[in-house]
Formats: C-alpha cells, sequence, structure tokens
C-alpha cells in the first residue's frame, strides 16, 4: 500500500528542485551561505507563506465584531438574515454601504469576492 499524498509531495519536491537548479544553477548542497543566510532565506519564504495565509483567510465568512471589514473594496456582506450583499464598508460609521447609519453591523459577516 502506497500513501498518495506523500507519494504527490515527493513527487512535488523533486519537480521544485529541478526548477530551481535551472533557475539558480545550485541546489541546497551549496556552501557559500552562512547559517544566518540561510535563516534570512527561511525567514523570507516564511513571510510569504503568511501572507499566503492571510489571503486565504479573506475568502472564508468572518464576524464583524471580530474581524474589521477591508475599507475601500467590493466585498460580500450577509445581514442577519442570512442575505448576502455586494458592498464596501463605510469606515467613517463602521457599517456596510448598503445598511442605514441607525443600523448596527454587529451581527453581520463579511469576506473577500472570490
Amino acid at each position: 500500500m502506497k500513501d498518495t499524498i506523500v507519494e504527490s509531495v515527493i513527487e512535488q519536491f523533486k519537480q521544485r528542485s529541478e526548477v530551481g537548479i535551472k533557475k539558480y544553477n545550485t541546489t541546497l548542497d551549496r556552501t557559500d551561505l552562512t547559517r544566518l543566510e540561510w535563516l534570512q532565506h527561511l525567514q523570507e519564504e516564511l513571510f510569504d507563506a503568511s501572507l499566503y495565509i492571510e489571503k486565504l483567510k479573506g475568502y472564508e465568512w468572518k464576524n464583524v465584531c471580530q474581524f474589521t471589514p477591508i475599507n475601500g473594496i467590493d466585498i460580500l456582506a450577509k445581514d442577519e438574515k442570512g442575505l448576502i450583499h455586494i458592498t464596501q464598508w463605510r469606515e467613517s460609521y463602521n457599517i456596510f454601504c448598503c445598511q442605514n447609519k441607525e443600523e448596527s453591523s454587529h451581527n453581520w459577516q463579511w469576506k473577500l469576492i472570490d
């Protein structure tokens, strides 16, 4: 029995290695970097990973009371009745553009448009 997920990851590692060798003309066996330089490369990769996570989190429904919506872009907002609106966040009033100024958005949810 083989684990298809493990096999897939191994294949992806091999492909990534080939791309890296072609692009940088070297492998991870290189000896010209110090430990600190390797750590710097790792930190930069983790910064990128953190950005990817944040991007993907934007596509999940979030409660307004826990996560302030992004200002100045079209987003999806779900009201208390479950109706979904394409709207923008009104930062000055802490409500969505589809709401009246007197309404609360406390129980609303929002996410980025897929």
